[in-house]
């Protein structure tokens, strides 16, 4: 690890990722503190159980724990995780770093990635919300070593922003260069007094990565962090934020948030998106400190004193967002169930969790305990992954080309506001499926790559977003044939190669050897920045060999657009069949496999160029995705227009395949022989 005490992140073209990005995992802090954690902090060590069992179902738990305190934090945990039975899909790492409370995302790195991902952190100066003049406690020397000391261990190079203070909790950014911050915290007389409000700004600006500051006046009435942003205001994706309301004007809430909503709806972030704002409202009944509750502290000298019927910073929108759910916080009020509805209808996708706060926010604190861990391959000496998330689009597609672009490309935008990173639209969704009928004049749909407008958009798209994105189109090929063809375009906006479509159907309705050359290229892995995937379209899908092909060059994982319905002639449903065979191929090569189809019904009006005839097809959408064992994790119906997404670790799933032994064992040689 080095430490850069010179140059600033943005300088070095690194930046500050949004929260419902993917990262590579969550640092917490076990609770000890007998002045923050009542009772020896047995409900708050269940508490936080709680929150690393269900933060490990979809991305691991890096726990920092003083020495001797290892097996015990174990025991807890584990016991948590049988009771309320969650799923061990990935570690819980434990680390023995000291520090002098149990606040991860204040004390500990702030990470900014670059464009090539590599990561970095930042250790800010901590002074325990205030220092001499306001802060928490007396001594805060280990909280602030915390940041360092994980990225020695982890290997990662540290910016030191020393002597500038700044907590975690104080910044919330849209990933794309906005920033949200409280003048009711950044101005505090115990954080920077020396710096102007412009410098403040500027020095988050540098080391951010960001391009705008949004300051809005307040936090939560009574939160003693002087009003930390993520207790009051939060992105959910680009250009949305949520704040903490009430309806109530005699509730000390009131004025500050309306204050913080004027400034919200005038806004625009750094990219000249106009604010949306989503109202989440605080507990109906004020969450207050009991007789009992301060009877369980045990205070040390210098360190802030409480009272009962103390009034809490409880707030729904210190929510947290993990790489495959929403950790959302529950105070037994009568406004949790339409907390839970709101926040958790922000994040299609993800799994809902709501969590019993109260014996956190006893502490001082609430869900959002966590530090986020976003790192690279190569930095952690004890298991490493790569995490990818994938989406599925469904649509339907009508008879305007540049509609149904923007239309595959407002879902794409949305699906990478909550983290996908490869994208696949269905297939041939530039138009509906021409292939019902025979027209000649349907020849001069096909396009080079190079003249395609759905490939033209779609470039720019992956470039602006950062996304791999698989684009089904209608091919001129060079020497005048014509295929079905998918440009896997990647990251940075370039193409990295073409495939076409190997097995043609012709059947009624679904009369593509009329358009299609048989492709030529044979089945291919092409390698981007989020792994390397395989593209079989549609009629592939059906064939084993497909799969397999793809598997043997290296695909990790496996996608197909699909235009696929009604079977008119054969009057079955043939949905479920479609689905089961993709099951098998995803088991047979442990490889998660996404298919991405069309809704709609598609009608062809009887005209000359087709012989007078008509026909009808109901596309029955039914999008899906599945692990590596075959299993569907995510499943759309038949009739939606929207997205689904699954976030899957790489390496891991590289792991298993090799123990499985299924390449090992192929007898190819024997295939064949009579």
């Amino acid at each position: 690890m080095k430490i850069l005490k010179e140059g600033c992140p943005s300088q070095d073209g690194f930046h500050m990722p949004a929260e419902y990005e993917p990262h590579k995992g969550t640092i917490l802090i076990w609770p000890k503190r007998p002045g923050s954690w009542i009772y020896g902090a047995k409900k708050a060590r269940e508490a936080f159980a709680d929150v690393i069992c269900a933060t490990a179902e979809s991305e691991t738990v890096y726990l920092l724990v003083e020495a001797g305190e290892l097996d015990h934090a174990q025991m807890i945990i584990e016991a948590v995780r049988k009771e309320k039975n969650y799923q061990k899909n990935y570690p819980v790492h434990y680390m023995e770093i000291a520090s002098d409370d149990a606040w991860a995302r204040d004390v500990g790195p702030t990470f900014v990635v670059n464009g090539q991902g590599q990561v970095r952190g930042i250790d800010w100066c901590f002074n325990a919300w205030g220092g001499i003049c306001d802060g928490l406690y007396a001594d805060w020397e280990k909280d602030d070593k915390v940041a360092s000391s994980f990225c020695r261990k982890a290997g990662y190079d540290l910016y030191d922003a020393h002597p500038f203070v700044l907590e975690g909790g104080a910044i919330h950014t849209d990933g794309e260069g906005t920033i949200l911050v409280t003048e009711s915290c950044l101005l505090s007389k115990g954080r920077n007094p020396e710096l102007s409000k412009e410098k403040i700004g500027q020095k988050l600006m540098d080391y951010l990565g960001a391009e705008k500051i949004i300051w809005i006046p307040y936090g939560i009435y009574n939160d003693e962090t002087n009003g930390h942003i993520d207790n009051v205001c939060a992105f959910t994706a680009p250009g949305h934020v949520v704040l903490a309301w009430t309806e109530d004007p005699k509730d000390p809430q009131y004025p500050l948030s309306s204050a913080d909503l004027a400034i919200l709806e005038k806004e625009t972030d750094a990219r000249g998106r106009k604010l949306i704002v989503h109202k989440v409202p605080v507990p109906g009944k004020p969450v207050c400190i009991t007789e009992y509750e301060l009877a369980g502290f045990s205070f040390e000298e210098g360190e802030e004193q409480r009272k009962a019927g103390e009034r809490l910073a409880a707030s729904y929108v210190n929510f947290y967002i993990t790489n495959g759910g929403v950790l959302i916080p529950q105070f037994e009020d009568e406004m949790d169930a339409e907390a839970v509805n709101i926040i958790g209808g922000l994040f299609p996708g993800r799994k809902v969790y709501p969590v019993y706060a109260r014996d956190i926010i006893v502490g001082g604190g609430n869900i959002v305990l966590h530090s986020r861990y976003r790192l690279i391959p190569g930095g952690w000496e004890e298991h490493d992954m790569r995490k990818t998330t994938v989406a599925a689009i469904q649509m339907g597609c009508g008879s305007d080309v540049k509609e149904n672009i923007e239309k595959a490309s407002e879902l794409i935008r949305e699906a990478a506001a909550q983290g996908a990173q490869v994208i696949l639209p269905p297939e041939l969704f530039e138009r509906p499926y021409f292939c019902q009928e025979r027209r000649y004049e349907y020849y001069g749909y096909a396009r080079t790559p190079e003249e395609n407008d759905a490939v033209i958009h779609m470039k720019k798209l992956a470039k602006e977003l950062e996304t791999v994105i698989p684009v089904s189109f209608y091919e001129a090929g060079d020497h005048r044939q014509m295929f079905n063809s998918v440009a896997v375009i990647d990251a940075d906006g370039s193409v990295r190669g073409i495939y076409r479509k190997t097995h043609i159907p012709d059947d009624h309705y679904y009369q593509e050897k009329f358009y299609f050359t048989p492709g030529d290229t044979g089945f291919r892995a092409f390698k981007t920045r989020y792994g390397t995937i395989g593209v079989g379209i549609c009629w592939d899908q059906w064939f084993p060999e497909t799969a397999r092909g793809m598997a043997l060059k290296g695909a990790e994982l496996l996608f197909y657009p699909t235009a696929i319905g009604s079977e008119p002639i054969l009057g079955c449903d043939s949905m479920p069949h479609w689905r089961r065979c993709m099951m098998g191929h995803a088991a047979c090569n442990l490889m998660p496999v996404i298919a991405a189809n069309r809704i709609g019904t598609e009608t062809v009006e009887p005209c000359a160029e087709n012989g007078q005839q008509s026909s009808a097809l109901t596309f029955y959408g039914s999008s899906f995705i599945t692990d590596a064992t075959g299993e569907v994790t995510e499943e759309m119906d038949r009739v939606s227009e929207g997205f689904i997404l699954h976030t899957f670790d790489l390496d891991e799933i590289e792991e298993e395949r090799r123990s499985w032994g299924l390449f090992r064992d192929r007898r190819p040689e024997i295939y064949l022989k009579e």
